[in-house]
């Protein structure tokens, strides 16, 4: 097949002339096979350079294009490699100090931001220093809440800043003082004595530090028995010389020294068995005196010396327990002694040889958590402890081996996807997050375990004959390659 064979008389027999297999293209390998004839087989024009674009041209052969690798993201730094081809390496942006960090936004570019210097806190000055050698650059320096008024009380709130409470409370010194609070002097006493002064003249008026204004009456009292002392509110005071005569034939009177003297008439026969008086009208009088005191606890009898003697009946019954008593009328009586004190604060007993014993009551629960009292009406009492320290950031809790504690309130909702927060007048505070980047070539989205995700745009429109590639402003981009069949 690859001969033309004719049979040439001239040349002496056959010959056999050889085909030229001839397609006319610089893209195919001519060849001829005896069994088949001529074929053709593709000029292989690959130069093993992932870098360009290998083509064959019918009529001048193979040619090569230089591939382009710019993807148009200043965010990158484009490159080609002859074995992997195309190669896009992350551009790092330049800052000028440690205030400013800088992020590079795909096809933007580099932007620059300040550091976030904000601690959420108002109670502090937030300062970056730019020529900071510290790994954090940021101090947060405390405010001074001060007003200059001495009245006040001056804090300061995280969440709202400087507070100046008006509770100062002054105490006066004593009852004889008034105070109050002046804010460029903070408590002022007053001495409030003067105030206590009154408009009689038979009081003496006065101020006591303990127990305040005081009136104390005036002694009129001139020392001598023969007036009669008293006191005008208006003049003072005033005496009056008293009349000694009493009218009673029982005295005799007289004025000593300026004084009444009362002298009564010695009316004793120096018999003391009988009843010496004297009548004011009749003078003296001797009536037999009657011994009988109708008791049945004493024994009743009369000396002429001594007059009536009652020995008392002994009703003793050695026990300190019982109330030994004797009844005029019905003799002795041993009641049970009655040791309540009526206070519920002791325990009341009683001992044969001692008496009443009072032991006070112990109220103490051992539990720090209470405050242990003892009240006389009804007994101890065990009021719960506040353990309330008005933060809505801390759990309050007491222990009653300990007391009172706060445990810092844990705010963390275990979500990646808000800011956690807590304000001592609100509690816990959650702040969604925002994760839009700006960017058409990612789809943004929040994973409450990893946080803000983006993923990239899948821009493949499966066509060999187009490029593929993504804008950031605008999306998705598919330009069709030249001489692409």
């Amino acid at each position: 097949m690859c001969t033309t064979d004719n049979c040439v008389p001239d040349q002496g027999g056959c010959v056999y002339t050889t085909v030229v297999c001839n397609s006319g293209s610089e893209c195919k390998t001519d060849s001829c096979d005896p069994k088949t004839g001529c074929k053709t087989t593709d000029v292989s024009c690959d130069d093993d350079n992932a870098c360009t674009k290998d083509y064959c041209d019918p009529y001048t052969g193979c040619y090569r294009e230089t591939i382009s690798c710019d993807d148009e993201n200043p965010c990158t730094v484009d490159d080609c490699d002859s074995y992997a081809g195309c190669t896009y390496t992350k551009y790092e942006c330049p800052v000028d100090d440690v205030c400013h960090y800088a992020e590079c936004v795909n096809f933007v570019g580099c932007k620059v931001y300040e550091v976030q210097i904000d601690d959420n806190n108002a109670c502090t000055t937030d300062y970056c220093d730019p020529n900071s050698q510290d790994v954090d650059p940021v101090t947060h320096t405390p405010i001074v809440c001060d007003d200059d008024n001495k009245c006040t009380s001056d804090i300061c709130k995280p969440c709202s800043g400087c507070v100046y409470l008006w509770d100062v409370v002054c105490e006066a010194k004593d009852e004889c003082h008034s105070v109050e609070c002046i804010p460029s002097e903070g408590c002022v006493q007053t001495d409030i004595s003067e105030s206590c002064e009154g408009p009689s003249k038979c009081l003496d008026y006065a101020c006591d530090p303990y127990s305040g204004c005081t009136q104390t009456r005036v002694e009129c009292d001139d020392g001598d028995a023969c007036t009669v002392d008293w006191c005008d509110d208006a003049e003072g005071c005033k005496q009056v010389i008293v009349d000694c005569f009493d009218n009673n034939e029982c005295t005799t009177e007289e004025c000593v020294g300026g004084k009444c003297v009362f002298t009564s008439v010695d009316c004793n026969d120096e018999d003391e068995c009988t009843i010496d008086s004297c009548c004011t009208d009749t003078g003296c009088k001797n009536i037999p005196r009657d011994c009988n005191d109708n008791s049945k606890c004493t024994d009743d009898d009369c000396d002429s010396k001594y007059g009536c003697t009652y020995k008392k009946v002994n009703c003793d019954d050695e026990d300190a327990c019982t109330v030994d008593d004797c009844c005029p009328m019905n003799g002795c009586s041993n009641i049970p002694r009655d040791c309540d004190d009526d206070n519920h604060c002791t325990v009341d007993n009683c001992d044969k040889k001692s008496g009443c014993s009072y032991v006070s009551l112990d109220c103490n629960d051992k539990d720090k958590c209470t405050r242990d009292a003892c009240l006389p009406d009804c007994g101890c009492v065990h009021e719960l402890t506040n353990c309330d320290d008005y933060n809505a950031c801390t759990v309050d809790l007491c222990s009653a081996d300990k007391g009172c504690y706060h445990w810092a309130q844990d705010c963390t909702d275990n979500d990646a996807c808000t800011i956690d927060t807590c304000c001592e007048e609100k509690g816990c505070q959650y702040t969604a997050i925002c994760c839009d980047d700006n960017n058409k070539c990612t789809e943004d989205s929040c994973d409450r375990e990893l946080g803000c995700v983006s993923h990239k745009v899948p821009c493949d429109d499966f066509d060999k004959c187009t490029e593929d590639w993504c804008d950031c402003d605008t999306g998705c981009i598919n330009t069709p390659i030249p001489y692409c069949h």
